[in-house]
């Protein structure tokens, strides 16, 4: 299984292309079991606060129903601060590279 944090980003771009990469891995996390979610209170608070400016104007009802898949198919985090400096280059940076991890990583399974 893949581990992994949603960038707020992700879930704007799914609820505004429901279509989409972003919106594709938002399914896979709410339906299919295949990546396990992290998130803390902080982060559920970003994603509350982006996803109801005014400029997206997305519903209560999407904004609800991202949250809620996040949180229903997560694990709750407590992070603590970290000295630790990782290199950028072995993170995914697009949706569509992580649908590519996603999958080379069942083609390998």
């Amino acid at each position: 299984m893949i581990r992994a944090v949603i960038d707020t980003n992700v879930l704007v771009s799914a609820a505004r292309t429901p279509n989409g990469n972003p919106a594709k891995i938002v399914e896979m996390v709410r339906s299919m079991g295949k990546i396990q979610i992290y998130y803390s209170m902080d982060i559920v608070t970003e994603y509350r606060n982006v996803l109801s400016r005014p400029k997206f104007d997305f519903s209560t009802d999407i904004q609800s129903r991202i949250i809620d898949a996040i949180v229903c198919a997560g694990i709750l985090i407590s992070p603590s601060a970290s000295t630790i400096q990782l290199p950028d280059e072995d993170f995914v940076k697009t949706p569509s590279q992580f649908l590519n991890m996603l999958e080379s990583y069942e083609t390998a399974q």
